[in-house]
C-alpha cells in the first residue's frame, strides 16, 4: 500500500512534471529518417561485401579439431558413445 498524505485533501497537489524529454523527442531529435535508412544501407552494404573476408579465417580455423579428440558419428541408438580413448562413468544413477 501507498503512503497516505497527512494533508487535508484541498492541499494535497500532484506531483511535478519534470521538463525531461521523452525518448521520442529524444529520437526524433538525434535521428532523422535519412540518417537512419542511410546507416541501414551502409550496414547491409558491408555486411554483404565486407563480412565475407571476415568469416573467411574463421572458416579455414573451423577445419581443425578444437578439442584434440576425433569426433564420434551421430547415432539414433539409446546408448552411451564415446571417443577412443576416453571412458564413461555413472556419476549420480537416478531413477
Amino acid at each position: 500500500m501507498g503512503k497516505r498524505s497527512s494533508a487535508p485533501p484541498e492541499q494535497r497537489t500532484a506531483p511535478a512534471r519534470t521538463s525531461a524529454a521523452t525518448f521520442d523527442e529524444v529520437v526524433a531529435i538525434r535521428l532523422s529518417r535519412r540518417q537512419v535508412l542511410k546507416g541501414a544501407l551502409s550496414l547491409a552494404a558491408v555486411s554483404f561485401f565486407g563480412g565475407r573476408q571476415a568469416i573467411r579465417p574463421a572458416l579455414a580455423q573451423a577445419a581443425s579439431p578444437l578439442l584434440g579428440f576425433t569426433a564420434i558419428p551421430t547415432s539414433k541408438a539409446d546408448a552411451v558413445h564415446v571417443p577412443p580413448g576416453y571412458v564413461a562413468e555413472v556419476l549420480f544413477a537416478w531413477g
